[in-house]
């Protein structure tokens, strides 16, 4: 019988788990999100959260009591109010408020407190967004909140933001359009200020759909350069004097093209940069100067013209979009010896790296080459393109 009362107590004293910190979160089933409140008040309170359910969930916590929810991924917290849900709660002395985000997959852990305050950055846009903040200390605090994500910050009584500051607080930051905002927070210990950052109303998104970099222009504005899976937003003042824009594009998986958009006001227009072809990309890793690059499909019978432009001196590299297939590659240096590969693959978006001398033979020496002519005229019925 002891014994299994042993057993019994430590199942126990392992099995329990210790409630964390206001603010910190630990993992839940990825389709719920679960809040974990704890009263940490000198007296009991009556809260109701506003959750956009029919009814708000009203109920009262005693002191140093706990209250858990849960909200599955299913439910209008989600589809309605971006996981963000409104706490209010009250005592016999004092009334408080304050909204917290939802995330699936999370355990958010909440402390009801009057002994500091605390700011609570949302970030619902599309881009990461960098802040600057003054509460009054030695240095200022640079950070920076993902999109979607949250961010808390709490200062107690003895903090140079009470002691210094009289509680204000400065917050700067840039929006999606790049304008300066400047916030001003006035704080007091038992405040829960929550700060939410909306996406603002762009009227154009130009996005990077490829696998690699891409480039366009836009009306009169400079070249813009784009990473994989990169975008760039537009608002209403940057077609002061029309709604049409023209893109000019281009990238390492797509020929240059252009497109005439006309936006609709208050209607956002998305233009994606697609791939329509692939890339063969020349690695010079020798001490040799090439001269001459000669690129030309497979089943081609000449090798059209020079396609290197100018000089690839060592360690330099030259990259070309290609339509996608089986592509031979001729190249000379600077003592007119010839190398040459063939029947090499390109994919659409994706780029067929080659190396020389690794991946080339010297015509010399092999009497099996393909007996392809090289001439001034490109007669290749597909498309090549030096970037």
């Amino acid at each position: 019988m002891k014994y299994l009362l042993f057993i019994t107590l430590i199942f126990l004293l392992f099995s329990c788990k210790p409630t964390s910190p206001s603010g910190d979160n630990d993992q839940t089933g990825s389709d719920r999100a679960t809040l974990v409140i704890t009263n940490m008040l000198s007296e009991s309170a009556h809260l109701t959260i506003i959750d956009s359910g029919a009814v708000a969930l009203d109920f009262d916590l005693g002191l140093s009591a706990g209250y858990t929810l849960t909200w599955f991924e299913n439910e209008n917290v989600f589809d309605v109010l971006d996981g963000v849900i409104s706490i209010f709660y009250n005592t016999n002395t004092h009334s408080y408020d304050t909204k917290i985000h939802l995330e699936l997959g999370k355990v958010i852990y909440y402390d009801l407190n009057d002994d500091n305050a605390t700011l609570t950055i949302f970030n619902n846009t599309l881009l990461p967004i960098d802040f600057t903040m003054d509460d009054g200390s030695f240095s200022e605090i640079n950070f920076t909140v993902q999109l979607n994500e949250t961010k808390s910050y709490s200062w107690d009584i003895n903090d140079p933001l009470f002691t210094d500051n009289e509680g204000i607080l400065v917050l700067d930051y840039q929006n999606e359009d790049d304008e300066n905002i400047n916030s001003i927070f006035v704080l007091h210990i038992g405040d829960n200020e929550f700060y939410q950052i909306d996406e603002l109303d762009y009227i154009l998104k130009i996005s990077n759909a490829t696998n690699s970099d891409a480039w366009y222009e836009l009306n009169n504005y400079p070249v813009k350069h784009l990473s994989t899976n990169d975008f760039e937003l537009y608002f209403e003042n940057h077609f002061t004097e029309s709604y049409e824009a023209v893109i000019e594009y281009s990238g390492y998986h797509v020929f240059s093209d252009y497109q005439n958009i006309y936006i609709t006001e208050f209607t956002q227009t998305n233009f994606d940069i697609q791939a329509d072809g692939g890339a063969i990309e020349l690695s010079n890793s020798s001490d040799l100067t090439l001269t001459a690059a000669y690129i030309s499909p497979s089943a081609d019978s000449l090798w059209g013209y020079n396609d290197l432009g100018d000089f690839l001196e060592p360690f330099e590299s030259a990259i070309w979009t290609v339509e996608d297939g089986y592509w031979d590659v001729l190249i000379r240096d600077y003592d007119s010896n010839e190398y040459y590969i063939f029947n090499s693959a390109v994919w659409l978006d994706a780029t067929l790296n080659l190396n020389f001398p690794t991946d080339f033979i010297e015509t010399k020496s092999d009497k099996s080459q393909k007996n392809k002519v090289i001439n001034d005229l490109d007669h290749r019925a597909m498309r090549i393109e030096l970037n």
